[in-house]
């Protein structure tokens, strides 16, 4: 896609300059990797996209409930929830949650933390960004295929499905606790999204795709799947309405 005074997009023949500062760096993010298509499907990410998610919540919870007040104890709690040996199989579908607490208590000895009260906590870590979400469903509503694609665990998917109905309203969805790997272990994860996209006609300059991690966003370019490295709602709405002309 060559950049010059005047620019070829599914929405028609645009001037560059007339075009926002945020899909300009989209559009040169792209130039030479990707060309976006007619627009018919949308992938989202789900924590720090549609739902902010704070681990040192949890940790500074769990201290106070157990009367740890140490200097490093706020951070040896927060190492014991996402060590990768305990984190990355059960966000893999390893093992469940009580295997999770277990192994999170052997690290820490809890006293007053017991399996519910993590649960609870755990969960607690999430704040829901409704601008993203209202985005979403705008994209769903404008007829677009909907799909998740996210690096999550079974008992928080659960929980974020009760806050966040669009979950369940989804049209397809790609989780690691599914599909036993995550993003960061290579193309795999994408590819299962473009394979998913494929089984509906759709292909992958069809979709766009949100996620917070630029290495993420970088890896579903390589794959043809235009990308934004999500700041916010309103920024992606600027993208969508100035490349493909969605009117959200």
């Amino acid at each position: 896609m060559a950049l010059s005074g005047m620019i070829n997009l599914p929405v028609g023949q645009r001037s560059v300059r007339g075009l926002s500062p945020v899909t300009r760096n989209a559009l040169s993010t792209w130039n030479g990797k990707v060309t976006p298509g007619p627009l018919r499907a949308a992938i989202f990410d789900i924590g720090n996209v549609l739902a902010n998610w704070y681990p040192g919540a949890a940790s500074y919870e769990i201290c106070a409930r157990e009367g740890w007040n140490g200097a490093g104890d706020i951070k040896k709690v927060e190492d014991a929830l996402t060590a990768p040996e305990l984190k990355g199989p059960f966000e893999k579908g390893e093992f469940d949650f009580g295997v999770f607490y277990d192994g999170v208590n052997a690290r820490l000895g809890f006293k007053n933390t017991s399996k519910g009260a993590l649960e609870r906590i755990w969960n607690s870590t999430f704040e829901v960004r409704n601008d993203s979400l209202a985005l979403a469903c705008d994209m769903q509503d404008a007829g677009l295929f909907l799909c998740l694609m996210s690096d999550t665990n079974q008992q928080h998917f659960a929980y974020l499905q009760k806050l966040m109905p669009v979950l369940g309203r989804a049209n397809a969805a790609v989780l690691s606790h599914i599909t036993g790997s995550y993003k960061c272990d290579g193309p795999q994860q994408y590819q299962k999204a473009v394979s998913l996209l494929g089984s509906y006609d759709i292909s992958p300059d069809q979709a766009v795709y949100f996620d917070d991690r630029h290495d993420y966003t970088t890896m579903a370019i390589s794959l043809g799947i235009p990308s934004l490295t999500f700041l916010n709602a309103n920024d992606a709405r600027t993208v969508v309405r100035e490349i493909w002309g969605l009117g959200i």
